[in-house]
């Protein structure tokens, strides 16, 4: 919204530049805006969404599990519907934070992932940008994080909502569980 109303400021002080033929303070000032905002919605958008480095301990506990052991994933707590082993769980009482843990067969993988081992994975981190006025309200900003794993024909994928400065709870899970 705030992009689309930058662009509007200097277009619309570009025509007063054109119309009248002079530099005046109105096209100055609808110009300066314009570019302000069309910046911080240029850094806000780059700035949203960040790439997650999982730790080397997590992807060689995740390549030593044999995901494909029903047994194993049924002890941990995983149910089996949706033609998935699927496991939610939270961190504290008021499920603030949630973590939805799905393990699936998968032939083909997705494009562009990251390799440890014979582990593929990509994982990102959605929230608000840097220069948001969100921040400036909120105490605590919630972001969604998104693993994909493959590993021996499985697929891993991980949905978690949780606060930006959070703990990882797929990693504390893994970490723990595994």
């Amino acid at each position: 919204m705030f992009l689309i109303l930058g662009v509007v400021a200097i277009i619309y002080g570009v025509f007063i530049v054109i119309n009248k033929k002079n530099l005046a303070i109105p096209s100055i000032i609808f110009i300066l805006v314009g570019i302000v905002m069309t910046l911080v919605c240029i850094t806000n958008i780059a700035t949203e969404q960040r790439k997650i480095k999982i730790p080397e301990e997590v992807l060689e506990k995740i390549s030593k599990t044999d995901w494909s052991d029903e047994q194993l994933l049924l002890q941990h707590g995983f149910e089996y519907y949706n033609e998935a082993y699927n496991y939610s769980f939270s961190s504290d009482k008021a499920e603030s934070d949630l973590c939805n843990i799905s393990v699936s067969k998968k032939a083909n993988m997705d494009a562009h992932m990251s390799e440890h081992k014979d582990v593929y994975y990509k994982a990102k981190e959605k929230g608000i940008g840097l220069l948001d006025l969100r921040r400036l309200i909120y105490k605590d900003i919630t972001v969604v994080r998104r693993y994909i794993i493959y590993n021996d024909g499985m697929q891993i994928v991980v949905t978690e909502d949780n606060l930006e400065k959070g703990i990882y709870l797929f990693e504390n899970f893994i970490l723990n569980t595994y």
